[in-house]
């Protein structure tokens, strides 16, 4: 067991550093910002998963230095404990498997997150859409365009302000234009009539018109009036600014990834070099009796 563990140390070590790597910038990805990580599901669960992988490494660690008397003699003279320090020994088939037991919680808690939306997507769910509001000829219209993934949510709302109302409402169509000052490509979508909800609302679902920059506009058509219109604009572009945290990640990732490839490389230089002075070319003899090693043959010969 202790040669195996010798042998898959190295790999399990680059390994360890890429996934905490990589694992770390998926998670600020998906939280997104600081406050996220207390105050969503997802961001407690991050912190709880971080937390047992750090107990998962310190166990592997220790296992490392149990069966590496080399390396646990390395560290103890880097912490000035001597060359012969040594971990206090523990069954290594304890200490595996309390590993592989924390290690089952954090692929439990890799399970919980599937299920749970990121932070992003909470502070998506929690921001607050804006209604666009009008009044003429008696009537309020109120309108809002909600963004759900792939769909835009469009919902108006009318209430009659004099009664009986002189003119009725008998349908609300919406539809999308590019926005001409900010982004003036693209195409404008057609009319959608609106689906009857219930008296004096109106709902429909459309689908994301794709534009960067857009106006939806909402036209309430009337018996005997003039059609009444409101202007929405929006945006629908998928960038989302880069918070803090997300940029720590990334820094984070690079630098853990770019020391993890210069510890690979140095390491191996020096196993190489151990080699070629452990192991001489055997082609290269020893010299012959009576001849100089630093004089050539030719040389020789034209000194006589």
């Amino acid at each position: 067991m202790p040669a195996v563990w010798r042998s898959f140390s190295p790999i399990a070590a680059v390994s360890a550093a890429v996934l905490v790597a990589t694992g770390v910038y998926e998670a600020t990805r998906h939280t997104g910002t600081v406050v996220a990580v207390a105050d969503t599901s997802y961001g407690r669960a991050v912190l709880a998963k971080v937390l047992l992988l750090g107990v998962a490494l310190a166990l592997a660690a220790y296992n490392t230095l149990v069966v590496n008397a080399g390396l646990a003699a390395r560290v103890g003279r880097a912490v000035g404990l001597g060359g012969a320090w040594r971990p206090r020994s523990r069954p290594l088939a304890i200490t595996v498997t309390v590993e592989a037991l924390v290690l089952l919680l954090a692929v439990g808690l890799a399970a919980f997150m599937t299920s749970t939306p990121t932070g992003r997507e909470v502070q998506a769910a929690r921001s607050v859409t804006a209604p666009h509001t009008d009044m003429t000829d008696g009537l309020f219209v109120t309108a809002e365009v909600v963004p759900t993934g792939s769909t835009m949510r469009v919902v108006v709302r009318t209430e009659a302000v004099q009664r009986p109302l002189e003119h009725p409402v008998e349908a609300v169509s919406v539809r999308f234009v590019p926005d001409t000052l900010l982004a003036p490509s693209g195409a404008t979508t057609g009319a959608t009539t609106l689906d009857v909800v219930d008296d004096g609302r109106f709902e429909t679902s459309v689908p994301d018109p794709g534009l960067d920059r857009w106006t939806a506009e909402v036209v309430v058509l009337r018996q005997g009036a003039p059609e009444q219109v409101l202007l929405l604009p929006g945006s629908s572009a998928t960038g989302e600014p880069v918070t803090p945290l997300e940029l720590a990640g990334a820094a984070f990732a690079v630098l853990l990834l770019a020391g993890t490839a210069t510890a690979v490389v140095v390491v191996r230089r020096r196993a190489a070099a151990h080699r070629v002075r452990a192991h001489p070319d055997p082609q290269v003899g020893p010299p012959e009796a009576g001849v100089d090693p630093q004089v050539t043959p030719v040389e020789e010969a034209s000194t006589r």
